[in-house]
C-alpha cells in the first residue's frame, strides 16, 4: 500500500494519464483523439473552401466567356462550319485557293475571336450608360466593319466592285527607300519617319537625288493583331482605287495589304482652319472649300443606280471630320482613310440595310451624328452626312461643334439634338454653308439628305457666286 502511494506521489503526471504500451496502437488513437478530430476538421474545412472557391471561378468564367470560348481550343474538332460569305483576302486569291477552302479557314480562324468580341461588347454594354439594343451574337460582323453579303438575310451587296479586292503592287512598294551602292550592299536610302495616328504611320521616300517623292509611304502598326485589320485596310486601299477619277479624295499610287502609296499632304484642314490663312480667306473661297468638301463625300460614297432605278450609297466613311481632310496643295482639300468605314447593302433596292457599331465613348469628338454615341444604334450612309455638317460647321465658325464644353456635357447635347450655336451671316456664300450645316445636322438620320443633294446644292450656289465675281 505504502509501495503505491509512493509511487503516485513520486510520478503524479504519469499516474494522470493511463499506461499503454508501445505495441498498443488502439489505445494511442484513443489517446490523441481530441487532438485528431481537431486537426481533422480544420483539413476539411480547409479542403471545402478550397473546392467552393474552385467551382464559384468556373461558374464565373462560363458565365463570363460561354461555354463556346471555352471550347475554342478544340472548335476546329468540335464544331460545324459556318458558311462565311466570299469577302475573301488578297492574299489567299493570289494563291490561287479555292473559295471553299478560304471560307472554310477563315471560319475556324474567326469564329472565336468573333464570339468572344461579342460577350465582351455584352459585358461592357451592362456596365457603361447604353441606350441602344443589347449587342446579339451576330453583331461582331458589323461591329469591325466587314458587312458580308449574305442572300439570307436579304440584304447583298449594292455594286459588283464591293466584292473584289484592290489590285497589289507589292514589289514596287517592298523597292522603295533601297538604294543599290556600287559594293551592291543594299541600304536604307532616306525613308523618314513623319507622323503617327491611332493605327498608321507615314513615311516620306526619297529618291535617289535627294528630292521628296509626291507620294508618302503609310503603313499599319500593331499592337495586337486581328483579321479586321487586314480586312480594314483592304478596303482603304479599294476605296481610293475606285476613286481614283476623283480630284476629292486622296489619290493612291500602289497598294500591298498593310501598307499604302498615297498623295502627299502638307497637312489638315483641321490644321489650315487654326492657322492665320482661315483668317485671312474670303467668304468665297471658304465656299470654295465646303464644295471640296461635300465633292468629296459624295465621290467616296460611289452612288450606284440600283435594279429599281434609285442612285445608293455603296460605302460609309463612319468618321469624316477635318483633320481627313488633306491639303494636298495650297488651299485644296482632299478626303482620306476609309479603314473604319462600312459596306452597304440593300433589302429591296431602294433603303439601305443598317449596320451596327458600338457608341463612341472615346477622343472626345463632336464631330459624329447621335447614333454614334450609342451603344450598337442602327447606322448608314447618313451619319457620314451628319459630320460633314459638323465639318462645315468647323468650316465657318473656327471650331468644331460644343468644342468649348466639357465632353461629357457636350455628347449630351448631340444625343439630345441640340444644336451649336451660330452667329447670323449676310454674306451669302456663308449664308450658303449655313444653309448646308442645318441640312446635314438633322437629329433623326431620315431627315438628312443624301450627300449628293448637299454637294449639288453648294455646288449650284457657287457656281451663281462665281458667275457673280466674274463680273
Amino acid at each position: 500500500r505504502h509501495r503505491i502511494v509512493a509511487s503516485q506521489s513520486s510520478s503524479p503526471q504519469r499516474s494522470a494519464l493511463p499506461q499503454h504500451n508501445g505495441n498498443d496502437t488502439k489505445a494511442k488513437k484513443r489517446s490523441n483523439y481530441p487532438f485528431r478530430k481537431l486537426s481533422n476538421n480544420a483539413s476539411s474545412n480547409r479542403s471545402r473552401l478550397v473546392i467552393a472557391c474552385l467551382i464559384a471561378f468556373i461558374v464565373g468564367v462560363i458565365k463570363y466567356f460561354s461555354w463556346k470560348s471555352l471550347l475554342s481550343p478544340f472548335s476546329k474538332l468540335l464544331a460545324t462550319p459556318r458558311y462565311f460569305p466570299p469577302r475573301v483576302i488578297s492574299v489567299t486569291e493570289s494563291l490561287d485557293i479555292s473559295s471553299e477552302t478560304m471560307e472554310l479557314d477563315y471560319d475556324f480562324v474567326d469564329f472565336t475571336k468573333a464570339h468572344k468580341q461579342v460577350m465582351w461588347d455584352k459585358v461592357k454594354w451592362d456596365k457603361k450608360r447604353a441606350r441602344g439594343p443589347k449587342p446579339t451574337g451576330d453583331s461582331w460582323y458589323e461591329r469591325h466593319r466587314v458587312v458580308l453579303q449574305d442572300e439570307n438575310t436579304g440584304c447583298p451587296f449594292i455594286a459588283d466592285w464591293q466584292k473584289t479586292n484592290p489590285n497589289p503592287t507589292c514589289n514596287t512598294i517592298h523597292e522603295i527607300g533601297i538604294h543599290v551602292t556600287p559594293m551592291e550592299k543594299p541600304v536604307m536610302y532616306r525613308l523618314d519617319f513623319l507622323n503617327e495616328g491611332a493605327f498608321k504611320q507615314v513615311w516620306q521616300p526619297y529618291l535617289e537625288n535627294g528630292e521628296p517623292t509626291d507620294f508618302v509611304l503609310k503603313t499599319t502598326f500593331f499592337n495586337d493583331y486581328a483579321e479586321e485589320d487586314l480586312l480594314g485596310d483592304q478596303q482603304d486601299g479599294l476605296v481610293m482605287e475606285r476613286t481614283t477619277a476623283s480630284k476629292y479624295v486622296v489619290s493612291m499610287f500602289g497598294y500591298c495589304h498593310f501598307t499604302n502609296l498615297v498623295q502627299r499632304a502638307s497637312g489638315t484642314l483641321s490644321n489650315w482652319i487654326g492657322g492665320t490663312s482661315w483668317k485671312k480667306s474670303t467668304p468665297l473661297e471658304l465656299l470654295r472649300i465646303a464644295d471640296m468638301m461635300a465633292q468629296g463625300v459624295k465621290d467616296m460614297h460611289m452612288y450606284t443606280e440600283s435594279k429599281d432605278g434609285v442612285l445608293l450609297p455603296t460605302i460609309a466613311h463612319a468618321d469624316i471630320k477635318g483633320s481627313q481632310y488633306l491639303e494636298t496643295s495650297p488651299g485644296q482639300f482632299r478626303l482620306n482613310d476609309f479603314n473604319r468605314g462600312s459596306l452597304l447593302t440593300s433589302k429591296d433596292s431602294k433603303t439601305i440595310c443598317p449596320f451596327y457599331l458600338p457608341g463612341v465613348h472615346h477622343k472626345g469628338s463632336t464631330m459624329r451624328a447621335p447614333e454614334e454615341y450609342e451603344d450598337n444604334a442602327p447606322q448608314d450612309d447618313k451619319i457620314d452626312v451628319f459630320s460633314l455638317g459638323s465639318s462645315l460647321y468647323q468650316l465657318l465658325t473656327g471650331e468644331p461643334p460644343f468644342y468649348r464644353l466639357p465632353r461629357p456635357e457636350a455628347m449630351e447635347n448631340i444625343r439630345a439634338g441640340v444644336q451649336p450655336p451660330m452667329p447670323e451671316y449676310s454674306d451669302p456664300c456663308l449664308v450658303t454653308i449655313q444653309k448646308a450645316v442645318k441640312m446635314c445636322r438633322q437629329d433623326n438620320a431620315k431627315d438628312r439628305p443624301w450627300s449628293r443633294d448637299v454637294a449639288d446644292f453648294i455646288r449650284k450656289e457657287l457656281e451663281k457666286q462665281e458667275q457673280l465675281a466674274a463680273q
